[in-house]
């Protein structure tokens, strides 16, 4: 139950991110594992300093957003182990980026640091773009709460995921009778624990 505690905190946590994601693949038709790998980009940027990135880039207007994410692309080029470098120095430049930021980070920033951004990309793919996102959605904390099994508290007919079992009546066998003497004195566990106290007395 904790982990379901705990996909329910990162799904809260990034709700906006799911809307946008949403939003990048219904409304604008996104590929969905292409907007999760942009994403996961942009949430990396917010980690080392770039807050608010993705709310920035949300609030723009569609044209804007399709060539922010086209320069995204670009950027996930980069920072592959094996990209390789542009032809012409021009081919770097990321205008709507840059003006977005007021910094001058484009793709000659993304390849010098390739290797550290590609780790912690990868790190926010892993424990965030993959728990939150779907094939063609979001997940919604709603289906997370509707996926977790109930497990009974009676355990007869009730299996480990809480479904009931289809026992047959034919499957029940009859209580067997009792090879015991009914006329036996009744036995008590305690007899034999005061039996062992009189033998170390």
């Amino acid at each position: 139950m904790g982990g379901m505690g705990s996909l329910v905190d990162l799904l809260l946590f990034y709700s906006h991110e799911r809307a946008f994601f949403n939003r990048l693949v219904v409304s604008m038709g996104k590929n969905p594992q292409l907007v999760k790998k942009v994403i996961a980009l942009w949430l990396m940027l917010e980690e080392v300093g770039y807050h608010d990135l993705i709310r920035r880039i949300h609030s723009v207007s569609e044209t804007t957003i399709e060539a922010i994410f086209e320069e995204a692309l670009q950027c996930l080029e980069c920072i592959q182990p094996n990209a390789a470098e542009p032809i012409e120095e021009s081919n770097y430049s990321t205008p709507f980026f840059v003006q977005l930021l007021d910094e001058p980070v484009n793709l000659m920033f993304f390849r010098y640091n390739r290797k550290f951004i590609y780790k912690r990309y990868e790190h926010v793919m892993k424990t965030v773009c993959n728990k939150i996102f779907g094939e063609k959605a979001a997940i919604e904390v709603v289906d997370v709460m509707h996926s977790v099994p109930v497990i009974s508290s009676i355990g007869e007919g009730t299996s480990a995921q809480g479904s009931t079992l289809n026992i047959s009546e034919s499957s029940i066998e009859a209580p067997k009778q009792s090879n015991l003497n009914p006329g036996a004195t009744e036995f008590y566990h305690f007899q034999i624990a005061t039996q062992e106290s009189r033998l170390c007395s």
